[in-house]
């Protein structure tokens, strides 16, 4: 009889840590993601307090191993600090943040490149996970080559820029990953995310072209691919000569390479005015929590 109850006593045991085991492991399922941003408001012409502006993702490293791990490692590094959120105008049902910044002398740049990250689930979407393409979801952007019908020929073409849709996007459910999800009951999440729409709307951003020039080299994929980047707002675009234009990069021109990215076509991005001095919509560090 005692070695029975030393054995139940025991095995209870094991169970309560298995148990403790597998809910510490289910909360680490989804780790969160502090974004400390700067945000305008422009009514007033000042920045907002910061503690109304925090925004927070919870990234799931289960539906999205590869992709979660890969982006919180950036994340660590510092790779989205002073990163503008921005929309382009040709995919208006979103924002966009990670791949766009301003130099220590105003210019708009390109950050880093990094390396390129397989999709993930079936045909590098949605399909096997329960995160959709809609407001409140964070995804990685990719893009695809001339000859797609649509967006389903660029499953490793993403690298590291984010995109956060602003309305459900069923177009893109079964071809880019969601990893992350935002807690749109949160008070400050809403705020936050109400401020950046606002950046980005009216008469609060300036327009800039973005286009590049060269030759296209897939020999240089984890460095510019053979491209120069080039940003100016529209105006100063506008002014640029017919043989300067000329130049201008477009994916498979001559009909031959259909690997050609079209996200190096010339496009036009909505860029947040500045506020005292600073962008107007951008995040200043992210952080684990």
């Amino acid at each position: 009889m005692k070695r029975f109850f030393k054995i139940f006593v025991n095995l209870t045991a094991v169970l309560m840590l298995a148990a403790v085991c597998l809910s510490f492991t289910a909360c680490e399922e989804v780790k969160s993601v502090e974004l400390n941003l700067q945000i305008a408001n422009y009514t007033s012409s000042k920045l907002h307090d910061e503690k109304d502006v925090k925004l927070t993702i919870g990234i799931n490293k289960t539906l999205a191993p590869e992709t979660s791990e890969k982006i919180l490692s950036y994340i660590s590094e510092g790779y989205y600090d002073s990163c503008v959120f921005y929309m382009d105008e040709g995919f208006s049902k979103q924002i966009m943040v990670g791949d766009l910044k301003f130099d220590a002398n105003g210019n708009l740049v390109q950050n880093a490149i990094k390396p390129a990250l397989e999709g993930e689930f079936e045909k590098g979407g949605v399909t096997g996970s329960n995160l959709k393409n809609q407001n409140g979801s964070v995804g990685l952007w990719r893009s695809w080559g001339k000859d797609g019908k649509n967006v389903n020929n660029g499953f490793d073409s993403g690298r590291a820029t984010w995109f956060l849709p602003s309305e459900t996007i069923t177009e893109y459910d079964g071809y880019f990953c969601v990893f992350a999800t935002i807690d749109l009951n949160a008070g400050t999440n809403q705020f936050a995310l109400g401020a950046i729409a606002s950046a980005l709307s009216g008469d609060n951003y300036e327009s800039y072209v973005i286009y590049f020039t060269g030759e296209y080299d897939e020999t240089k994929l984890d460095e510019n691919y053979g491209l120069t980047f080039h940003a100016l707002k529209k105006a100063d675009f506008d002014k640029l000569t017919d043989d300067e234009k000329d130049e201008i990069f477009v994916a498979n021109k001559d009909g031959e390479n259909k690997n050609e990215l079209l996200e190096f076509n010339q496009k036009t991005v909505r860029i947040a005015k500045d506020v005292e001095g600073v962008n107007g919509a951008m995040i200043k560090s992210a952080k684990t929590v």
